[in-house]
């Protein structure tokens, strides 16, 4: 997340040239996150509430989970997750989240085969 497109692009291609047959799991906050409106919103909440510079931001990120699949043959989606998985059965209002799309996959975690 805090790699340029490019960059990220090279350091997967790099893993799964180094590292056939390995898997990587990685979070990942969704593209739209990273322009306008939305940029201030993350980019304040990571100043405010994390304590982090503000030369600590998001980069890039899919959009959706396949997205790494299109940019090397051999890197396989194997599956997904998002915090709201994982919520207390008390947490009602929280567990129906996940099936929002557009809440359950601001951020969520990815898991790929490389090679």
């Amino acid at each position: 997340m805090y790699l340029s497109e490019k960059e990220l692009k090279r350091l997967v291609k790099e893993l799964k040239k180094r590292f056939p047959c390995s898997e990587l799991v990685s979070e990942v906050v969704n593209k739209k996150w990273l322009t306008g409106l939305h940029k201030e919103i993350l980019d304040l909440k990571m100043s405010q509430q994390l304590h982090l510079p503000g030369d600590v931001t998001y980069r890039s990120s899919p959009y959706h989970s396949r997205e790494m699949e299109e940019w090397e043959p051999g890197i396989s989606f194997l599956d997904e997750w998002s915090y709201f998985d994982f919520w207390e059965e008390n947490k009602l209002l929280l567990k129906l989240f996940r099936h929002l799309e557009f809440i359950r996959y601001i951020q969520w975690t990815v898991h790929y085969q490389l090679g």
